[in-house]
């Protein structure tokens, strides 16, 4: 695994690209740490070329990097909106890009954008960031359908309201009542589910990993 990220300066702490690396190892698997802000292409880029390196190949992306910006339109600037799309769209296309040259090659891959379910809502709240997620979700439809012939698949999975420690860390004051650590949904198994759909008919798909097991596969 390539754990990508901005974080690498907490000396191993537990929010750096350097710290999951050590967990994963830990567990027994292998992984390096590479810095890597997504609304640079020439990171992506830089990024890719050393995984390749690495490991000689590129099976799985996932497109986790985003913005959660939970006020409404009228209460956004125009650098707050270049911000949370420049992250949550544009760092979809530059990694997206920057793997499918060698996933095409391959005739092999699987992609999966984490997306959410505030694309579809209808308050006043998070307009910007709902605006790139339904984005991201037609975005996924689309080019699923182009890479079918390569055996490529694309998903989107929407993991729901989840409380992380980088949540905690950055939004110290913000009311979390309700929501649910990611260790106690189906997030992971739902995603090694999509990562292992590459050459199927699995493609082109919004699921929610609440549903994982239930409504899909």
């Amino acid at each position: 695994m390539v754990i990508c990220g901005r974080t690498s300066d907490r000396a191993n702490g537990p929010l750096s690209i350097e710290g999951t690396t050590n967990e994963i190892a830990q567990e027994g698997g292998q992984a390096i740490a590479v810095r890597c802000d997504v609304t640079s292409e020439s990171d992506v880029n830089a990024m890719i070329a050393r995984t390749i390196q690495e490991w000689g190949r590129i099976d799985v992306l996932v497109n986790n990097a985003g913005i959660l910006w939970r006020k409404g339109l009228l209460e956004t600037s125009g650098d707050k909106w270049s911000e949370i799309v420049r992250t949550n769209l544009d760092g979809v296309y530059f990694c997206t890009m920057g793997v499918l040259k060698h996933m095409m090659v391959q005739r092999a891959g699987s992609i999966i954008s984490i997306t959410s379910g505030r694309a579809y809502s209808d308050d006043g709240q998070s307009t910007a960031y709902a605006a790139t997620k339904a984005a991201l979700d037609r975005l996924t439809i689309k080019l699923a359908a182009e890479l079918r012939d390569y055996g490529i698949v694309i998903n989107a999975l929407e993991p729901g309201a989840t409380l992380t420690e980088r949540l905690l860390d950055f939004n110290p004051q913000m009311d979390v009542t309700g929501w649910v650590r990611a260790e106690e949904k189906k997030i992971i198994p739902a995603c090694v589910y999509l990562a292992s759909r590459s050459g199927s008919e699995f493609t082109g798909r919004i699921v929610s990993q609440g549903d994982y097991g239930q409504d899909w596969p």
